[in-house]
């Protein structure tokens, strides 16, 4: 790989995000974990699902196309796969993405018996930072662009140095998602339409924080850009996956 590609490839794929920072501390009022916002939608079997977390858009700062008010609320079964379908991805049914507009009418809920199983261990609030990152190594388009002529292989070598130059660790609004086994896009063109990063969030496992998504996974929100654009949710891509 020469220098120039590495140049090349910051310039031209660099894109804003929120990087997301936990605190245990009260910082506002978007937080992940804790009690729902609301009462909770119901999963497929009709059971209460969890709130992974309430985003309030004001927060933002007016970034990207994102709304500029309302809160974004992201719940998920507490069954084995977190509420997620590796085979139709796409359907609320296990998990949910709700806006409310005017959430003024939105009550904190009672406390769920907390369950090990979950993946937020506690309530955690967020404060919002933008940087800019370029595509990361396991976007399906990074292969493609670097791909040589017969050969599409990276070297070991090759891949430690783009994901240490490349890296998009950390909770995020926006920006690029990640994964740890492959990005679901590769494999099916029909996914390929979510191309916005609603929310990233990490494994973590750093002071009083612990998110564990399986062992040491990623869970991203995937949705259309004019969808986004359009504050409708109901079209939305969830997947995570572990090492």
């Amino acid at each position: 790989m020469r220098t120039e590609e590495y140049a090349w490839w910051q310039e031209h794929t660099v894109i804003p995000r929120l990087r997301i920072e936990l605190s245990n501390e009260p910082a506002g009022k978007s937080r992940f974990g804790g009690p729902s916002l609301g009462v909770p939608p119901t999963d497929g079997q009709g059971r209460p699902m969890r709130m992974l977390c309430a985003l309030f858009c004001e927060e933002f700062g007016g970034f990207a196309d994102f709304p500029t008010q309302g809160v974004l609320r992201f719940y998920i079964s507490g069954e084995t796969l977190y509420g997620m379908d590796y085979q139709n991805p796409t359907e609320q049914k296990n998990f949910r993405v709700l806006y409310d507009k005017n959430p003024e009418s939105l009550q904190w809920q009672e406390e769920l018996l907390n369950s090990d199983g979950f993946p937020v261990k506690d309530c955690y609030y967020c404060t919002f930072h933008r940087e800019a990152k370029p595509m990361p190594l396991m976007d399906y388009r990074f292969r493609e662009f670097f791909a040589r002529r017969g050969n599409d292989e990276l070297t070991a070598e090759e891949e430690t140095i783009i994901n240490r130059c490349f890296s998009v660790r950390g909770h995020s609004v926006g920006g690029y998602a990640d994964f740890t086994q492959g990005d679901p896009r590769a494999a099916k063109e029909s996914l390929r339409k979510y191309d916005t990063t609603l929310l990233k969030i990490d494994s973590v496992y750093r002071g009083d924080t612990r998110i564990e998504f399986g062992d040491a996974g990623i869970c991203n929100f995937l949705i259309p850009h004019e969808k986004l654009k359009a504050c409708d949710f109901s079209d939305v891509l969830y997947w995570w996956d572990c090492y």
